[in-house]
């Protein structure tokens, strides 16, 4: 059942990334930049975010823009196993227009 929780919440990402403004990029200078929709309602996912940038950010090359789907996609091929949790809160918050770094 979790396995397939993981796989609908991947497919989900995808299709949102795919029309939306968010994601993960770093600059040419390697500042990392997360882009997603947070705010009070949510702070222990945007926790989670923020722990998930300082793990896997270096899945970002300096210049490049990723989607939330093109990310998990990447942390997923590094061989890291994300927990129902992550994706969550990648699926729920990266869908907007707020940030941190």
């Amino acid at each position: 059942m979790g396995t397939q929780r993981q796989n609908d919440l991947l497919l989900v990402a995808k299709r949102q990334s795919t029309t939306m403004l968010f994601g993960i990029s770093r600059s040419r200078v390697g500042r990392l930049r997360v882009l997603f929709d947070g705010g009070p309602s949510y702070p222990e996912m945007i926790d989670t975010l923020q722990t998930m940038r300082d793990e896997y950010g270096h899945l970002v090359k300096r210049g490049e823009k990723l989607t939330a789907s093109e990310w998990l996609q990447r942390i997923n091929a590094s061989g890291a196993r994300l927990t129902l949790a992550q994706l969550a809160a990648v699926e729920t918050l990266m869908s907007g227009a707020a940030s941190f770094t």
